[in-house]
């Protein structure tokens, strides 16, 4: 790997004696990992019926990682949304932001959507997830990841953190920012970032980071929580962000992070931060500090239950009328002058509401196996057709890889079934 020589010199200088054991970890391979939805299955389920061998991640809880010569994108499993492929430590900021019940949490920087789907499903549907990216075609990337996890009270923006911060002030009792910075730590896996870093590095970042994460104060309700974090190794990105902002803003502290023994403390004496290190532990490089706002006295703002509500729009060809179901809480989030991709869960038997569906909610079901060879063609949007004793009333019907929805097809009451399997989602 041809690192360049101001990169060598700073490393030299941040890790004095563990220089030699970091140089020599990026000759290793980069682990593959992948993360278990657990709003459909628990991690140990999964571990049971995994088509691959997986080895377990010691500091996250629903984490595995699996061999290279594996294709897990390519099992039926994944396309029922029973996991998330995702590096381990990238797992870390999303595990370690707890979650409770009447949350309202936001994702700022959230494409491609691995750490958002994490937050959506952490304790099911009893939380508000607001998922943001700055880039339209990045957040539509981000929405298919969410609607495979089969998460339904979410809203999927493409907006700018100022916009944002301005439209949704103190609202927020969790936000996670993981914020665009010069990749350090990836490139092992990367080594193409390293041609970025030589024509922007940290300090192109810096002033991008400061600026999401005030954004992010602006949002984050009094005696709320705020996760920032990196893929760099660069102070200019973390500890020195984290000083700046920590003096702008007086009301905002550290607190510590759930630990590990292979996590290293943060710099320049804050402690309270987690560094981690390709020599030291499973995982590429990563920084995190966890912040909370002074609650001031006031209550913090929670979501209640309430009715479900439904709003229709027309679609871009005006061909139809689509219907989303809200979040079911009094103050659900939704406000008219942001831009959404998505706004709660899309019905009209679309791919989102069959990734949604458990086994008993629907009534007219066909129940493959993994093994099943209709499975891939189903998947493939090819026609399949009923076997044996198998029947499908007419109308539309679900079909599910175990006990796992993947999407509708049409009977007419024959053996042979209409593919409607969302031609975006198909396999290749």
């Amino acid at each position: 790997m041809n690192l360049p020589l101001e990169y060598i010199e700073y490393m030299q200088k941040l890790l004095g004696s563990d220089y030699s054991a970091y140089i020599d970890s990026l000759n290793d391979n980069s682990y593959h990992g992948l993360r278990v939805n657990r709003l459909k299955i628990s991690a140990d389920q999964f571990n049971e019926i995994a088509p691959f061998d997986l080895d377990k991640i010691p500091y996250i809880d629903n984490g595995f990682t699996y061999s290279g010569n594996n294709n897990p994108a390519k099992d039926a499993y994944y396309h029922a949304g029973l996991y998330y492929l995702q590096e381990p430590s990238a797992m870390l900021p999303a595990n370690r932001l707890l979650i409770e019940e009447g949350d309202r949490v936001l994702d700022l920087c959230a494409a491609p959507g691995g750490k958002a789907k994490e937050l959506a499903v952490k304790i099911g549907i009893k939380v508000i997830l607001y998922a943001n990216d700055i880039s339209a075609s990045r957040a539509m990337a981000l929405l298919k990841n969410l609607e495979l996890s089969g998460a339904k009270n979410i809203y999927v923006t493409a907006e700018t953190p100022e916009n944002l911060s301005k439209k949704l002030p103190l609202f927020f009792n969790k936000i996670l920012c993981d914020v665009p910075c010069s990749g350090e730590g990836m490139f092992r896996k990367d080594p193409s970032l390293i041609k970025s870093w030589v024509e922007k590095g940290p300090l192109y970042y810096r002033d991008i980071q400061r600026s999401i994460v005030s954004s992010a104060y602006e949002m984050l309700a009094h005696g709320g929580l705020l996760m920032y974090s990196t893929c760099t190794f660069s102070k200019i990105e973390d500890e020195e962000n984290i000083t700046w902002f920590l003096e702008k803003y007086r009301d905002m502290k550290l607190i510590k992070i759930a630990g590990y023994e292979g996590f290293t403390e943060g710099y320049d004496g804050l402690s309270e931060c987690v560094r981690v290190f390709p020599h030291k532990m499973m995982g590429e490089g990563h920084f995190l500090a966890l912040m909370k706002k002074d609650e001031g006295g006031l209550n913090i703002a929670k979501s209640e239950l309430t009715e479900s509500k439904i709003i229709k729009k027309i679609s871009k060809d005006k061909k139809e009328t689509i219907e989303y179901m809200l979040p079911p809480y009094k103050d659900n989030g939704y406000r008219n002058n942001i831009r959404y991709l998505r706004t709660g869960l899309m019905l009209n038997y679309s791919e989102s509401y069959a990734m949604s569906l458990k086994k008993d909610d629907f009534d007219n079901n066909l129940f493959l196996s993994h093994d099943d060879v209709r499975i891939i063609k189903y998947l493939k949007g090819e026609t399949i057709f009923l076997e044996g004793n198998e029947y499908l009333k007419k109308g539309l019907g679900l079909v599910f890889v175990d006990d796992y929805p993947l999407g509708f097809v049409k009977s007419d009451g024959s053996t042979k079934l209409k593919n409607l399997y969302n031609k975006g989602w198909r396999m290749k």
